[in-house]
C-alpha cells in the first residue's frame, strides 16, 4: 500500500516497502542529505552512503533481521526508516533519515511509526533507539510517533531510548519479500563505545 506524505516542497512523497533494488539506489541517494545528516546516522562526515552499511542490509535482510520503509520522491529514495532484530527477537533497534529538503512535516514520524507497525508484526514487542543530545528534530519526531517512550539511559553522548509495543495477537510469519509490508534498520559502525545492549542504534528525521 502506499501511503502519501505531505511536505514543504512541491513534491509528491510516497511511502513504500523496501525493495531489493534499493540497496543499489541508496548509492545515489546521497544528494539528498547533508554531510551534517549522514553523520549524525552513521557516526562520522561523509557525502556517501556507507558501503559497510549497505553490506549489512543485503546480509541482515537475507536473515530476516532487517526491513524498512522508504519515502519515495521523483524516482528517488529521500528518506527511510528501519528496525534490526536483536539476539533477543523480541527487540530490535530502530533508526531513520530524512533528506533535509523533506523535514518539518511529519515525515520522519510517520516512517517511525510504519516501521514499528512491521516490527510489531513479527513479534518484537519493545524497540530502542539512540539520538545525539544535540539533535532535537529527531527527539521530537521520536516522541511525536511514540507517547510512551521512555528515556533509559545518557552515554557517549546519546540519549537511549525504549518504547514498549503491544503484543501482536496472531503473529504471522516471516515477512516476505514480496508481500506490500515488507518493510526494516542498520547498525552503527563498529565502536569502542557501545550500549550495554551491544547495538548502536540513531534517528536523524524531522518531525
Amino acid at each position: 500500500m502506499t501511503v502519501m506524505a505531505s511536505t514543504t516542497t512541491a513534491d509528491t512523497v510516497r511511502l513504500r516497502p523496501w525493495r531489493s533494488g534499493d540497496v543499489d539506489e541508496l548509492a545515489r541517494a546521497a544528494a539528498h542529505f547533508s554531510p551534517n545528516a549522514l553523520a549524525a546516522r552513521f557516526g562520522a562526515a561523509s557525502t556517501t552512503i556507507p558501503d559497510w552499511y549497505r553490506a549489512h542490509i543485503v546480509e541482515a535482510r537475507a536473515r530476516g533481521r532487517w526491513n524498512a520503509c522508504v519515502a519515495h520522491s521523483g524516482g528517488h529514495i529521500v528518506g527511510w526508516a528501519e528496525y534490526g532484530l536483536d539476539a533477543d527477537p523480541g527487540h530490535a533497534d530502530i533508526a531513520a533519515l530524512v533528506g533535509d529538503r523533506y523535514r518539518g512535516n511529519g515525515l520522519g514520524t510517520r516512517l517511525i511509526k510504519h516501521v514499528a507497525a512491521l516490527a510489531r508484526s513479527v513479534g518484537v514487542h519493545v524497540l530502542h533507539a539512540q539520538i545525539r543530545v544535540d539533535n532535537h528534530a529527531a527527539r521530537k519526531a521520536l516522541y511525536a510517533a511514540f507517547p510512551n517512550l521512555r528515556q533509559t539511559e545518557l552515554q557517549d553522548g546519546q540519549w537511549h531510548y525504549a518504547v514498549d509495543l503491544p503484543r501482536a495477537p496472531n503473529r504471522p510469519g516471516p515477512i516476505g519479500r514480496g508481500r506490500p509490508d515488507d518493510v526494516t534498520p542498520a547498525p552503527r559502525p563498529p565502536s569502542s563505545s557501545r550500549s550495554r545492549r551491544g547495538t548502536r542504534r540513531g534517528v536523524d528525521a524531522s518531525s
